[in-house]
């Protein structure tokens, strides 16, 4: 992916809003003048915390909105969505192999950012459900408390929840309710997207 000859003000204004939490977290990062490109880096273990690049640019399958991409052009989360896209850099940047590759956050926020990357037509949203009579929709009610991913794509509203007894995915609403999605995040990300009869990304 070739560096942006010249950077908007929009596009200035969502890289340095990486700048400060990522600082928080312990990189060190640069903001190249004239160019969409955050330099950034982990000073204290650079082998667990390998250096990157961050770039600002139009998505064209998201109708040019701006998303944050990785050095290899792997896309990281839309630019608008700030907390995504700082959990997905960290988690993504970590690479000590005796630890989950999300991190410090879990497995429904690692499908959450996948669906992202690989479905970015598909909006998903974290759901919180509680005791089941307490909801004015009548159709949370019928939902097992806990997390839910909350997908929807035109007309059509699935859910899919963590089973963490059976350490996977599991479709929690819709017509696929209660089988089972793959344990790794991409994975269950291309099988909701085909659900929806949506084509993964790369």
């Amino acid at each position: 992916m070739t560096e942006q000859a010249h950077i908007t003000d929009q596009q200035r204004t969502h890289l340095a809003a990486l700048m400060s939490p990522l600082r928080g977290r312990g990189y060190t990062n640069e903001l190249h003048d004239g160019t969409a490109v955050l330099e950034l880096t982990h000073p204290l273990d650079p082998v667990l915390w390998p250096a990157d690049r961050i770039l600002c640019k139009p998505r064209r399958i998201d109708g040019d909105r701006l998303w944050f991409f990785d050095g290899t052009g792997r896309p990281i989360a839309p630019a608008d969505h700030l907390t995504e896209a700082i959990v997905e850099i960290t988690a993504t940047r970590y690479k000590r192999p005796d630890e989950r590759p999300y991190g410090q956050f879990g497995p429904l926020e690692a499908l959450h950012a996948a669906v992202r990357r690989r479905a970015p037509l598909l909006a998903a949203r974290r759901e919180q459900i509680t005791a089941p009579g307490t909801h004015q929709l009548p159709e949370l009610n019928d939902l097992a408390p806990g997390v839910h991913l909350r997908l929807r794509h035109g007309t059509q509203t699935r859910r899919v929840i963590r089973d963490a007894g059976a350490a996977t995915y599991v479709w929690s609403d819709g017509p696929e309710r209660g089988e089972k999605l793959p344990s790794d995040a991409e994975q269950a990300a291309d099988q909701i997207a085909a659900a929806f009869g949506l084509t993964p990304q790369p």
